[in-house]
């Protein structure tokens, strides 16, 4: 269990909807790649 302060919670939300907007997310990464990349040499 992790406990947070919801105040500090809603400040990092609100920091990273800024960076990355809802809906835009597929604009920063490409969840493909990301796995593919973290899958190599696994199998």
């Amino acid at each position: 269990m992790i406990h947070v302060r919801s105040g500090e919670l809603r400040r990092f939300l609100r920091a990273t909807d800024e960076l990355v907007p809802v809906g835009l997310e597929h604009l920063q990464l490409d969840l493909d790649r990301d796995l593919a990349e973290l899958m190599r040499g696994t199998c």
